[in-house]
């Protein structure tokens, strides 16, 4: 874009990612029907480096000054499609979340074994007996409900590891009994992007308010749709805040170093654009705390809706 904010360059990798092609020439007055494009491109966005969501897609917008003798002539602006970076990071966050809870509950078993062993040797045989019999039924349980109503095992791992991750920051996740998910054939890194995000976006919002801290998930297959609800004992949104919650940039809290997305605003608006690319929705409203629910159609019905459409 040059000084007087017209189009100079607008190529076709431009159109594929925005979803809509500028002539040449044209003033960046005629993108006021699409504000968040036209905010994105505008010279007077000083951000040099930053990742939004548009379109559907997480891009990487880079800008730069174009420079002659010292005075700045042009806006250059390139923009580089995240997306399945950041589903692929998602995955790799679940099983980080995975290891760590693993590693958790190895160096946990040790500090129970320990506490086993001294208890016979201080000769208390039937307390050792019961305290062991409670700590294997306590673990068996909550593998069991997960195992038993999530068909999915990569969803059933990523709620076995955040459930132990909620555990560490002070935080019970429940899985509701009624859950019940078969396979859907459904990307499962969407459903880990999807899910992940609203589980650690309620375990943020749970561990901030006093005890008791609490993240409750419910997922159910129900006329053609997949139904993932996650509420949790945080102070939740404000109903001026819900639109803006989804838009990329918004936070309630600092960043804190677990990724990238995490942390900088971005959680709620990939959740948005994949349930929106799974042809699904996402809302908001409030229960306790906030409860998200993300409705997606399994693939033959989006198939059905399609060819409907077409």
């Amino acid at each position: 874009m040059d000084r007087g904010n017209r189009i100079r360059l607008w190529n076709d990798a431009a159109t594929r990612l925005l979803g809509r092609a500028v002539p040449y020439g044209e003033s960046i007055d005629c993108l006021e029907g699409d504000p968040a494009l036209a905010e994105l491109i505008s010279p007077e966005r000083r951000h040099s480096d930053e990742t939004t969501v548009l379109a559907e897609k997480v891009l990487q917008i880079t800008r730069r000054a174009v420079l002659r003798k010292g005075k700045e002539i042009a806006t250059v602006t390139v923009i580089h499609d995240d997306t399945e970076v950041q589903r692929l990071a998602a995955q790799i966050m679940a099983e980080r979340d995975s290891t760590l809870a693993l590693r958790a509950r190895a160096h946990e078993a040790d500090n129970r074994l320990h506490t086993v062993v001294s208890l016979v040797e201080l000769g208390y045989t039937g307390k050792a007996v019961d305290f062991a019999t409670a700590v294997l039924a306590r673990s068996r349980q909550m593998h069991e409900s997960i195992q038993s109503t999530v068909a999915d095992p990569v969803l059933a791992a990523l709620l076995m590891g955040k459930a132990i991750c909620a555990e560490e920051a002070g935080v019970a996740l429940h899985v509701d009994p009624s859950t019940n998910v078969p396979e859907t054939d459904l990307p499962s890194e969407d459903l880990v992007l999807i899910l992940g995000n609203l589980v650690d976006n309620g375990i943020d919002a749970a561990a901030s308010v006093p005890p008791p801290c609490w993240v409750h998930v419910l997922a159910s297959v129900d006329g053609g749709l997949l139904r993932l609800q996650v509420s949790d004992s945080g102070p939740g949104l404000a109903p001026d805040s819900v639109e803006e919650a989804f838009r990329a940039g918004w936070t309630t809290k600092a960043g804190r170093g677990r990724d990238e997305a995490h942390g900088q605003g971005l959680g709620l608006a990939l959740v948005a654009a994949a349930a929106h690319r799974l042809g699904g929705t996402v809302g908001v409203d409030r229960w306790v705390g906030a409860r998200f629910v993300v409705e997606v159609p399994l693939p033959d019905r989006r198939a059905a809706r399609d060819a409907t459409h077409t």
